[in-house]
């Protein structure tokens, strides 16, 4: 009953297989996906991130460990999920749910060795395919750190092994899970539509279901849309974290539909949309490596004579994305193309399948042996570039520094610090801090359109901060200068109502030194409004510069407090400088922490090391000559690094003329003081 289509006979003769029918390559399927599930969960275990990292992952940590409601479209599929993850009985819950990243992901590798063995019936093709897919550079990277992109990655794997079964079986029943799985995509994340969508459409279009099926497959696609009644109910329990109040139906719509970025779809100018679009192609090539690439290449064309409604359908879905991509305007626009990389495991899996046939063809079928060479040693080559090429860029493990800098950040700001930033990256982790692991929850995180965590419901703060939020029109702008420098304004605008009550803070991102506001630069991303302008001392002790640069700028004495400290105790670090001219703008301050002996590393150090920037004396400007004996005092704060080993290690300090220099062509830093890391790695 709802079943049409040839005999399992005649199924057999369209898709032959080298060891005598279809019932082999369906038994060996499962073991060739069950050896890419294993092999790449265990390499994303070994790279997973031990903490939360810079960008969604701290909100999304932080939002299922308190079931809160994060940003648009709210994920509710996801963040029930990483809730039970964060059940677990061990780790912190950064791994905990990063597990679930990393379970997708292998899953989702495994899925498409699965789909390929079955296209291919090859071993091999499956085994090339699995790896392409774990280990291309989007998904390794997504597969380490709490995110939504590997839950995503494995519900579009699972409807392409849904449509390639449905293709040979010709069951209309498969039709409503192929139903069920595009609804599931829609209740987690939009893009999955891309893909489920036309695989959806194809099966219809191909099988005429009868009206009984459709109408199950309706009833199945918009049963996992449930999952957004989490959103109405745990708004009306003001969780913690709650990005939105979305407990009516006029404030649910918008938030569901995302409209809040939809200013950003197809905003990208044309001239840039051909610079990403120039990256794009470069950065696939490099992450699929030059063999994979050429493979992939072969295997559109193969999978075509093959499936042509899948090869159709996998070309428009890469193509849809890329173009909704291209003109999408935000920073993390490269995260979006992790489902890209399962097409091209199958297209790898097709191509590797094409070229072992036209093998076959040229040796002849005496010798199998040539057949087999060929197949392990594309499969060993290609992989091992992959892995070679993406481990550096993809793995998380050991990447404390993020973590590590907010630390320092919430630990130089004074008792009930008011803290301002709309930089996901600059709130995010503050918010984790103090949510989850209880930090400083004292200080009020808010930004100029939200209130993020408000632990300290102060009558005297929260109403002056919420009605300015009331009157502000914050930046709908991508660029993180432009929201930056609006956030700022909003910060003073603050500091400026509360009259001093409170000490204002803030995150923002600047290129430059904001001269034109009474903001002092901690660093070059972390600054405290008003006040703490730059005094001349002295007099000072003479005797020669620890360090001299360019522009007349010297080094004359730097202590750290303390001599010895632990991982993750605070340090700070007392510089003093002189100048013999007049300087129109303040350089870049680069300071680095760096293990004793290190070489090639002065100024890209290992992740486990941190690096402050900041413009030297807090950002004022000019900057003039110090007389003699005098010199300016500055003071910066940071921490020493939660994984660094014990030993002795090194304080480098460089200067540079601005952030865009820095960037483009860094000035070597030089070893001007040390300190002792007096303690083992404390986790």
């Amino acid at each position: 009953m709802g079943t049409t289509g040839p005999s399992k006979k005649a199924r057999e003769k369209d898709w032959p297989d080298d060891r005598g029918g279809v019932i082999a390559w369906w038994r060996r399927a499962p073991i060739v996906a069950a050896v890419i599930a294993a092999a790449s969960f265990c390499v994303y275990l070994v790279t997973l991130a031990p903490t939360v990292l810079a960008d969604d992952s701290a909100e999304l940590v932080t939002a299922a460990h308190v079931l809160g409601i994060c940003h648009p479209t709210g994920y509710p599929f996801y963040l029930l999920a990483a809730k039970l993850f964060d059940l677990l009985p061990f780790a912190t819950p950064p791994v905990r749910i990063g597990l679930l990243s990393a379970i997708c992901a292998s899953a989702a590798a495994g899925v498409i060795a699965w789909t390929t063995v079955a296209l291919t019936s090859s071993a091999a093709a499956g085994l090339l395919a699995g790896l392409v897919a774990a280990f291309n550079g989007p998904m390794w990277s997504k597969a380490t750190e709490p995110e939504v992109y590997a839950l995503n990655a494995l519900i579009i794997s699972l409807a392409l092994m849904t449509f390639v079964r449905l293709s040979k079986s010709r069951e209309t029943r498969g039709i409503v899970a192929l139903a069920f799985i595009t609804g599931l995509g829609l209740a987690h994340h939009r893009t999955a539509l891309f893909f489920t969508g036309p695989l959806l459409v194809a099966a219809t279009l191909v099988l005429r279901p009868g009206k009984h099926v459709l109408a199950r497959a309706v009833a199945a696609g918009a049963a996992p849309l449930l999952f957004y009644l989490y959103l109405p109910i745990r708004s009306a329990a003001h969780p913690p974290v709650m990005f939105g109040d979305v407990r009516g139906w006029t404030d649910l719509a918008p938030y569901l539909t995302g409209a809040a970025y939809a200013q950003f779809a197809f905003a990208r100018p044309l001239v840039e949309v051909l610079t990403v679009g120039r990256q794009l192609l470069g950065d696939v090539t490099s992450e699929l490596t030059m063999g994979g690439s050429i493979l992939a290449v072969v295997g559109v064309i193969a999978l075509l004579r093959r499936s042509r409604a899948l090869g159709i359908c996998l070309l428009l879905s890469v193509a849809l994305l890329t173009v909704w991509n291209l003109g999408y305007l935000v920073p993390d626009w490269q995260d979006f193309y992790v489902p890209c990389g399962l097409a091209a495991g199958i297209w790898a899996g097709m191509g590797l399948a094409a070229l072992v046939a036209a093998v076959r063809v040229t040796v002849g079928k005496g010798r199998p042996w040539a057949v087999q060479a060929v197949s392990i040693t594309v499969v060993i080559f290609v992989g091992a570039s992959l892995f070679q090429r993406n481990w550096a860029t993809s793995s998380h493990r050991g990447e404390w520094q993020h973590y590590d800098r907010a630390t320092a950040m919430l630990a130089q700001m004074p008792p009930r610090a008011v803290y301002v930033s709309d930089l996901d990256h600059g709130t995010f982790l503050p918010m984790y801090l103090q949510i989850v692991e209880g930090k400083r929850r004292d200080i009020i995180v808010a930004g100029s359109n939200k209130a993020y965590s408000l632990w300290a419901r102060d009558p005297e703060v929260i109403p002056v901060i919420e009605g300015l939020q009331a009157e502000w029109q914050p930046s709908r702008s991508q660029d993180p200068e432009v929201r930056s420098r609006d956030a700022l304004r909003f910060a003073a605008a603050l500091a400026h109502r509360l009259d001093g009550s409170r000490p204002v803070y803030g995150w923002f991102f600047l290129t430059r030194p904001p001269l034109d506001l009474p903001v002092t630069a901690l660093w070059s991303e972390f600054y405290r409004v008003g006040g703490l302008r730059p005094e001349l001392l002295g007099p000072e002790p003479g005797g020669h510069p620890v360090a001299e640069y360019g522009n007349g700028i010297s080094l004359a004495g730097i202590t750290v407090t303390p001599e010895a400290a632990r991982p993750r105790d605070v340090l700070h670090f007392s510089l003093a400088w002189r100048c013999s001219r007049e300087l129109p703008k303040p350089p870049l301050v680069l300071l680095t922490l760096a293990h004793l002996g290190e070489s090639g590393q002065a100024y890209q150090p290992p992740r486990m090391l941190l690096r402050y920037a900041t413009w030297l004396a807090y950002g004022a400007a000019p900057i003039a000559p110090t007389p003699a004996g005098s010199v300016y005092r500055q003071d910066i704060v940071g921490l020493a690094p939660t994984n660094a080993p014990p030993g002795e290690w090194e304080v480098r300090v460089g200067v540079a003329d601005d952030l865009e220099a820095h960037s483009n062509a860094p000035t070597p830093v030089r070893p001007v003081a040390g300190f002792r890391i007096a303690a083992a790695v404390r986790q």
